[in-house]
């Protein structure tokens, strides 16, 4: 999946977002808008550097042994553009 570029989650219901996430490298576009259920982003989001629209971030405590992500890893993401609605 190293590949993908577009991954639209839109009005999904969605709770979490694995660490896996961040094996993505060329994802430009994560569509999570309206994404109310998203509680949990795993850490890893700041290696998506090819990142340039996310619509959403969830600022998250460790859940068990997985790291959340912090919003420090968003300062490397520097192809970002557009809005960003943070919880």
């Amino acid at each position: 999946l190293c590949n993908l570029q577009t991954l639209d989650l839109n009005y999904s219901k969605i709770e979490e977002l694995p660490k896996e996430m961040g094996e993505l490298c060329n994802l430009r576009f994560l569509g999570l808008k309206w994404t109310w259920e998203l509680k949990f982003i795993a850490e890893g989001l700041g290696k998506l550097t090819n990142l340039r629209t996310l619509h959403r971030f969830v600022v998250c405590n460790d859940k068990g042994d997985t790291k959340g992500c912090d919003i420090r890893e968003l300062k490397v993401l520097n192809k970002l553009q557009g809005n960003c609605q943070y919880k």
